[in-house]
């Protein structure tokens, strides 16, 4: 521990190191100012503990000096000493929180006794700051430890016993009693408009939820769980008695009006309050069956005590009409009927995933029909990650529903037209290779001005033009290099840089495997020939 004495009087500084014997009441290193200044230079260079300063000095007073070291807040117990008994000092000395104050001259022996004090506030403070770091080290587990043994209960397959709850509490340090009360919430977090899911985790949202919502309502969650499909489990303890009538109701209205104001989130919250301990896990698998068959619910509020669940019966639709709608390319027509198809099914009650994953299958299968009338290879069109997303998530609302049939049903659109049009869609290609010899050219590159999958393409090019794309790009490089060694006196490093080729040994490799000579020997040849005409080369 560490102390410094500020005083202006050099007599007073030596009586005090001789007078003291600092080690015996625990003090390490003394240090000494002659004024405020060196005092200042200190306290910012070497930690101090204990702070004792005359208040009466030239230039920089000690009350100065005290107002300094309160300003940076540094953990400082300071004690005034001061040769007058001014009741103005002892007001100044309470404001500045000042530990002790003191008259001059003081017989060692006192001052001993307050220095003593002081290093036993000193402790004191140590001790308050350790224990407030660790309760909030402790309070960030005791979190986690509890968010892990529900999640290890509602992960349960069946419904927990009385052993397996007992041997969870022990395992994380939890207990609960038989008699406790819950109220459980699964909020269905929909992706929002305007902010990106992968950059909001369910983390961010129990942050912001506790700071702008639960403070409200000064309730705080007993967990807070992640679970897929972008969904969150919110577990609250409602003591001995349980929760007043309607408080989740109006919680859940709460954290839905900051989700969609806030957040850019549409929620759909599934509750059911006041629960008995050992039947947490019961009412969380009825809310998560419901949840999980729910497809239509949008930004709702559910109580599970209220809750009926209806399930019409799904019948597979009458194709024919939508067959012909697709094949004519009548797209806008075909997307209307068939979603008038899907809302009606919506409208008889609430239509379960299954039944959401059946008409999908239809879907696709109503596509690959069609399209294999036209000889066109459906899974071709399809390996992308474009369509990966939008196939898992169309089951879990209307509305990605409507995005996947919109999505299926325009990739299909496309494949036809160029199929009709195959001709065309070949010379952009064509001229898109001519124009970009000199880089390097994939058939994903190509994607971006045509629109189709990369091996459908391939394939429909090679039903054209007789060859390989690749085959075709290396025919063209090859002739526009004949040209250039022809025409240019550029060396055949930089032609074979120009045509897309940074390997002069595998462009002359090539170019004798076309010509049957090299480079050099076809620039030679074709002089010689343009010489002996009487042509001069362009």
């Amino acid at each position: 521990m560490n102390i410094l004495f500020v005083d202006d009087e050099p007599e007073v500084l030596d009586g005090i190191i001789n007078g003291i014997d600092f080690d015996s009441i625990g003090i390490d290193n003394v240090y000494m100012a002659a004024n405020a200044i060196r005092a200042k230079e200190l306290l910012s260079t070497v930690t101090i503990d204990i702070l004792v300063t005359d208040i009466e000095m030239p230039d920089i007073s000690g009350i100065e000096l005290l107002e300094w070291v309160s300003d940076r807040k540094l953990p400082v117990v300071s004690l005034f000493c001061t040769a007058y008994a001014d009741f103005a000092y002892a007001q100044k000395a309470i404001a500045l929180h000042v530990f002790d104050y003191f008259l001059k001259p003081i017989f060692f022996e006192d001052l001993k006794k307050k220095i003593i004090a002081a290093v036993s506030e000193v402790t004191k403070r140590r001790q308050q700051i350790d224990y407030e770091k660790y309760s909030q080290v402790m309070k960030k587990y005791e979190q986690e430890f509890k968010n892990n043994f529900w999640r290890e209960i509602f992960d349960h397959i069946t419904q927990p016993d009385h052993t397996f709850l007992v041997r969870l509490e022990h395992k994380y340090g939890v207990g609960y009693a038989q008699e406790d009360y819950f109220s459980l919430v699964v909020v269905d977090l929909q992706k929002g408009f305007k902010r990106e899911w992968d950059t909001f985790s369910v983390g961010d949202l129990a942050q912001e939820l506790q700071i702008n919502v639960f403070e409200r309502f000064q309730i705080r969650p007993e967990a807070f769980l992640s679970k897929k499909r972008h969904a969150a489990v919110l577990l609250f303890y409602s003591g001995k008695t349980g929760l007043p009538v309607h408080f989740m109701q109006r919680l859940c209205h709460g954290m839905q009006q900051y989700c969609n104001k806030q957040c850019d989130l549409n929620c759909s919250f599934y509750y059911k309050e006041n629960i008995r301990y050992p039947l947490v896990f019961k009412a969380y698998q009825k809310i998560e069956t419901v949840f999980r068959h729910d497809v239509i619910s949008n930004n709702r509020i559910y109580n599970m005590d209220e809750y009926n669940e209806k399930v019409s019966q799904y019948s597979n639709p009458s194709m024919k009409d939508w067959e012909l709608l697709l094949a004519n390319n009548k797209i806008e027509k075909l997307t209307s009927k068939v979603m008038d198809f899907y809302h009606k099914l919506v409208s008889e009650g609430i239509l379960t995933y299954s039944g959401a994953k059946a008409f999908r299958t239809d879907i696709l299968q109503l596509v690959y029909s069609v399209l294999q009338t036209k000889q066109l290879m459906a899974h071709e069109l399809f390996e992308n990650d474009n369509f990966e997303d939008k196939y898992i998530h169309a089951c879990d609302s209307v509305t990605n529903m409507h995005e996947f049939i919109e999505y299926v049903f325009g990739v299909a659109r496309d494949a036809i037209n160029s199929y009709d049009h195959a001709d065309s869609l070949i010379e952009t290609v064509k001229k898109y290779i001519s124009e970009h010899l000199g880089e390097d050219i994939k058939r994903e590159n190509l994607t971006e001005i045509i629109y189709l999958n990369p091996d459908y393409l391939a394939r429909l090019f090679k039903a054209d033009v007789g060859k390989t794309m690749g085959a075709y790009i290396r025919d063209m490089r090859m002739e526009r290099a004949k040209q250039l060694l022809r025409s240019s006196d550029e060396t055949i490093g930089n032609i074979a840089w120009e045509v897309g080729y940074d390997n002069f040994s595998y462009f002359s490799q090539l170019f004798r495997k076309n010509t049957g000579m090299s480079p050099k020997e076809y620039r030679c040849q074709m002089q010689k020939k343009e010489s002996d005409s009487g042509i001069l080369p362009d």
